[in-house]
């Protein structure tokens, strides 16, 4: 990694860290503002009025029953299959995803907040009447959709930058199942672990998506792939095989 590269990588850091830092003050202060407040009782409000609206009480009760950390996991495992579905049939988009977030890091926030804002701001504003419910669901599901499509080349930036960490060679699948790990990881963290899954992921996954629309029809750009994106190819010598098996007999 040369200079301008690990300027790069460490400029991330700090913006990242800076985001945790300031999520996990917010949830450790023994007062929260009043609008803070008001804010996540609305939340717990809004969400009743939904699972009464679509009848999922015995649903909800249910999943209740289950220990936090094993729905975490399951979600996890099935979010990282579903990925590597969608890495497969899209390998090169879900690369160029990654090298936006590798090169433009600072836009990727700022698209993703603001469309995240935006999106909530109009998910709440349709909850407020039974009526706008279903205008409310499908934003909330469009914004997801967008999100866990988005999470893929997330994946991958990270399990990019932990093998650069540990000097270890690897490529864009090996890249986005330690990157997924990683992720599932930092949601099971206590205390910042619903900050990472409802605010920080989403927020880098949405504005990487932003950012390849624009790329890809209005820019009509592409960034070079930088990293190792397959295995490479070496010969299967059988005899040298064989010899290293029958050494010594």
């Amino acid at each position: 990694m040369n200079d301008n590269n690990r300027f790069q990588f460490f400029n991330r850091i700090i913006i990242y860290a800076a985001l945790v830092a300031g999520i996990l003050f917010l949830r450790l202060i023994a007062d929260y503002p009043s609008g803070i407040v008001n804010f996540s009782e609305g939340i717990v409000i809004i969400a009743e009025r939904i699972v009464i609206a679509l009848g999922l009480e015995e649903i909800v009760l249910t999943l209740g029953k289950f220990p936090g950390m094993a729905l975490i996991f399951v979600s996890g495992i099935f979010q990282v299959v579903i990925g590597l579905i969608l890495l497969f049939i899209f390998k090169n988009k879900a690369e160029q995803g990654t090298m936006i977030i590798i090169k433009k890091p600072v836009k990727v926030i700022g698209f993703g907040n603001v469309i995240y804002i935006l999106a909530l701001a109009l998910f709440f504003l349709f909850t407020i009447s039974v009526v706008g419910i279903p205008v409310a669901l499908i934003i909330g599901t469009i914004i997801y959709i967008i999100s866990f499509i988005g999470s893929v080349p997330l994946a991958i930036f990270f399990g990019y930058n932990i093998c650069q960490a540990l000097n270890v060679s690897g490529y864009t699948y090996i890249y986005y199942m330690m990157g997924s790990f990683f992720m599932v990881l930092c949601k099971s963290i206590y205390a910042v672990g619903g900050a990472f899954t409802f605010y920080i992921f989403p927020v880098l996954s949405i504005g990487i998506v932003a950012i390849m629309i624009l790329n890809r029809f209005i820019f009509k750009m592409s960034y070079k792939i930088e990293f190792p994106t397959k295995r490479d190819n070496e010969r299967f010598d059988r005899k040298k095989i064989k010899d290293i098996i029958t050494k010594g007999l």
